[in-house]
């Protein structure tokens, strides 16, 4: 009798602390990349000022973690911003017209620390709107990473994330001239550190059209083993997608550390924390030349 109640406590302790069941699933349970979609949705572009004449700027922050024992120093992010917009002197920030998060929007999937980050960002947007004048709404865009995925925090990023997707794309074409191409958003799911077979292959079918694409992850191409996506056949497959394609710009997080690499004419861009280095950046768009430049910035 005492080997079985031994047993079962063993049993118990073991199903409580397991990664199906229990606390550990509380804490850092993860939604299947193929349960969060089923596809790639069209999601509505950002509207552009008809004077943008095809060049135009977006921010681009990762690993913001809202809800995050360590404090954001919000204060020190707009004094910075408001001194760059008072200037006017700086074309990617003269030109910002949407931003985009890469992930671990939040510490753990709790609606409370979305609430706080989509406050955050419609001060951020209202900000720019006055000071830059825009007489179109100021949109965020962004993508879940493995923080958003904690406390089984899926359904709460995405009910209160915009554009409410885990995997989408946007085409956006300032002018609406024929003879300026046109960029394609792509916003892979990578939350899982790896996208599956079904979004690697309709990804394949978007990026057939050859349109200067810029892509956005939350895990990295490559990196050190726990920041970087696991799976290195489907890693080289991704790779080859992007070459065989027209993509010119991958911006990825997850590993906040400021790093910048080429594979072969594709620019790699890897965005630090927003919250822990107090860093972000801005790309420049020229749909005219079909160029993108980045620029860092700190607060």
């Amino acid at each position: 009798m005492k080997k079985c109640y031994v047993f079962f406590c063993f049993a118990f302790i073991i199903n409580l602390f397991s990664c199906r069941y229990g606390p550990y699933l509380y804490y850092f349970g993860e939604a299947d990349v193929d349960e969060r979609s089923s596809s790639f949705a069209n999601v509505e572009a950002p509207s552009l000022l008809s004077g943008d004449a095809g060049v135009y700027s977006f921010l681009v922050i990762s690993d913001s973690h809202f809800g995050s024992p360590t404090s954001f120093r919000e204060d020190d992010f707009f004094t910075s911003l408001n001194k760059l917009l008072e200037d006017n002197s700086d074309e990617y920030i003269k030109n910002l017209r949407f931003a985009i998060n890469l992930g671990d929007v939040a510490d753990f999937g709790v609606t409370e620390n979305y609430e706080s980050y989509n406050k955050f960002m419609e001060k951020f947007a209202s900000t720019i709107e006055e000071k830059n004048g825009l007489t179109t709404e100021f949109k965020n865009y962004a993508i879940p990473g493995n923080h958003d995925l904690y406390r089984m925090g899926w359904e709460n990023f995405k009910n209160s994330i915009e554009p409410h997707n885990a995997r989408y794309y946007f085409d956006l074409d300032s002018d609406g001239k024929p003879e300026t191409p046109s960029f394609r958003f792509l916003f892979l799911d990578t939350a899982n550190s790896m996208l599956g077979n079904t979004q690697l292959e309709q990804l394949k079918t978007l990026l057939s059209d050859k349109k200067p694409s810029i892509v956005f992850s939350h895990y990295s191409l490559y990196g050190s083993f726990l920041f970087t996506m696991q799976n290195t056949i489907e890693r080289n497959k991704l790779i080859k997608y992007f070459s065989d394609s027209n993509v010119m710009n991958v911006f990825e997080g997850h590993s906040h550390i400021n790093n910048y690499y080429e594979l072969s004419d594709i620019k790699v861009n890897t965005v630090p924390s927003f919250l822990y280095d107090g860093e972000f950046c801005v790309v420049l768009v020229d749909e005219v030349h079909a160029t993108t430049s980045v620029k860092h910035y700190k607060y």
